[in-house]
């Protein structure tokens, strides 16, 4: 699920019931490029204990490798990126986490 929210931020996937179920925290991927928004969301964020950031990305392709590599529940996204915008490195996330895996 893609929600916009206010000043071009992308929500990519609803939390995921897993992290409920597991009782672990909801990991958390910021991907924004301006460093002064991560920290203000990341200090958010981690005010409350079930909630980690596990990830930041500074542009969209960095978003789309943090992604995989942390596997996170949820990420928020700013629309206006550099290298790539939001909205396809959320089309590729999305797309990656929806493939199956090959068995080498």
């Amino acid at each position: 699920m893609l929600e916009h929210g206010a000043g071009g931020v992308c929500v990519v996937e609803p939390v995921a019931p897993a992290a409920f179920v597991e009782g672990r925290p909801i990991h958390i991927l910021i991907a924004d490029d301006h460093e002064i928004v991560r920290l203000g969301l990341r200090a958010i964020l981690e005010a409350r204990p079930q909630w980690k950031v596990v990830a930041e990305a500074a542009n969209g392709k960095e978003a789309i490798s943090k992604a995989l590599a942390s596997k996170p529940d949820v990420v928020i996204m700013d629309y206006s990126l550099p290298l790539m915008n939001g909205l396809e490195a959320t089309r590729q996330i999305r797309f990656m986490r929806a493939s199956p895996r090959r068995k080498s």
